[in-house]
């Protein structure tokens, strides 16, 4: 170790580096012909240019832009047809990025924002870039006369979005996951902005109490904005919701190894997250909420890219939140668990466990309440009795003369949460005094313990909950 730290700096760093070859000379030279780009019987373009699109972060496509009346197309190399076509009615605006901190340093570069995804585009030079910007700008301005109505521009707005859902730009980033024996896809519901740019977290670390109410905050207040959102209200105003979209955008850049695992604070923030993830995905639900029929494909493929690693509604549940307590027992759909290959994920296991979070999580499954409820670290212990109570007042049922009592699903799938203690025991804590004598009652002779059965459907959407209320 000793020798290692004496070693020179300037040749380590320097090994690294080397001269341009002559395709770092060539990059994003020439025109059309260099790529082998044909657009014959494409139409007349407007302007034709050599970029590089960010398909993510840390990978840039060398392509052709071709502007044309209407759209900007996208020609791979080697190719007549464009594989990305931008219309311009969805074009919100055209910006360029400030030089600093990019992938690309060196390359000016412009960002193209639509309803659901910001295109990042680099170029040769500061001219190439400007005369772009022109060209597109003003072509952006002689279609945008062709737009009739303002209600007409919204709708289109909020279809791109919808439709952009199921494709979210970076299919090939992450690996498919395993659903049903199948590989399916993941969809990441907040990769609107690269991570270079989205704003930092940029809260005082030395303060380390401070640093995690500030991460809960932030989480707080994006799950407040989630679930104000509604099917109804979106089409009134989508510009509130791609905002929306830009603040889940900042999640990739989280820092997630900052969460104390072992407090409150981690438990608040990991399950204001999955309700924030879960109400994202049932609004952009193209084919409408799922069902018990396709859950399992719900919850396992729609994500959150957060902290430079990505997590599916499945994975939060089963790997981070319920990480270190007991496997469910026996689960089936609306209950869906992560994938035999997702245990890697339990790195990320919450040591903070409580077997009320049975009755405070919502899966959206109709049998269920849509309200939802922002936890907070402050609070937790009040918020978290205050749902059970409310929650198990709600779904127990006592019969007397058929000598049955009636439990939630959840009762039957997590049994093995409530330690030792048998589930009804745990429950009675939580019941008002009148049912709570009426199950004592009951349990003084041989009864019959049932669970209530889960739904077919799920709720369009989550709402915020103020105040519990129970019969």
């Amino acid at each position: 170790m000793s020798k290692m730290q004496t070693l020179p700096a300037k040749p380590l760093f320097s090994a690294h580096f080397a001269a341009p070859s002559d395709i770092d000379l060539c990059f994003l030279s020439g025109g059309l012909v260099e790529l082998g780009v044909d657009i014959a019987g494409n139409g007349n373009p407007l302007g034709e240019y050599i970029v590089a699109r960010a398909l993510w972060d840390s990978h840039w496509l060398e392509e052709a832009s071709v502007i044309y009346e209407s759209s900007i197309d996208f020609f791979a190399p080697l190719s007549n047809k464009a594989h990305l076509s931008i219309p311009f009615y969805d074009i919100q605006r055209v910006r360029r990025i400030d030089e600093g901190v990019h992938p690309l340093p060196g390359y000016p570069l412009l960002s193209i924002e639509t309803s659901w995804k910001c295109h990042y585009l680099a170029f040769k030079s500061n001219d190439v870039r400007q005369k772009f910007l022109d060209i597109i700008n003003k072509a952006i301005m002689a279609d945008s006369e062709d737009m009739n109505t303002r209600d007409e521009w919204k709708a289109r707005m909020w279809q791109s979005v919808q439709s952009a859902a199921d494709s979210s730009g970076e299919i090939t980033k992450w690996a498919p996951i395993i659903s049903f024996k199948k590989h399916k896809q993941r969809i990441i519901l907040n990769s609107r902005r690269i991570p270079f740019d989205c704003d930092d977290f940029t809260f005082q670390k030395n303060e380390k109490h401070l640093y995690q109410l500030n991460l809960c905050s932030f989480v707080e207040n994006l799950l407040e904005k989630a679930l104000s959102f509604s099917l109804e209200n979106l089409m009134n105003n989508p510009k509130d919701f791609v905002r929306f979209l830009d603040e889940t955008s900042r999640l990739r850049t989280f820092p997630l190894n900052s969460i104390d695992k072992s407090g409150t604070s981690g438990f608040c923030i990991f399950v204001n997250l999955y309700h924030c993830l879960l109400q994202h995905a049932l609004l952009l639900a193209t084919g409408g909420p799922p069902t018990k029929k396709n859950v399992m494909h719900f919850m396992r493929t729609h994500c959150y890219e957060i902290g430079g690693d990505v997590f599916s509604l499945a994975e939060l549940e089963s790997c981070v939140i319920r990480g270190n307590l007991p496997k469910p027992y026996y689960p089936k759909p609306p209950f869906v668990t992560a994938p035999k290959k997702s245990r890697g994920y339990l790195a990320y296991a919450l040591e903070y466990v409580d077997a009320r979070l049975c009755f405070v999580l919502n899966n959206g499954n109709k049998v269920n309440s849509p309200l939802v409820t922002i936890l907070k670290p402050s609070t937790l212990n009040t918020q978290m009795t205050s749902l059970s109570k409310c929650f198990l007042n709600n779904h127990i049922k006592i019969e007397l003369s058929k000598k049955t009592v009636t439990l939630p699903k959840v009762c039957d799938v997590y049994r093995n949460d409530f330690d030792e203690r048998e589930c009804i025991n745990f429950c009675l804590q939580f019941l008002h005094e009148d049912k709570r004598l009426l199950l004592l009652e009951l349990m003084q002779s041989v009864f019959t313990v049932r669970y209530e059965h889960s739904s077919d459907q799920f709720h369009t959407n989550l709402k915020l909950q103020n105040e519990c209320s129970h019969d």
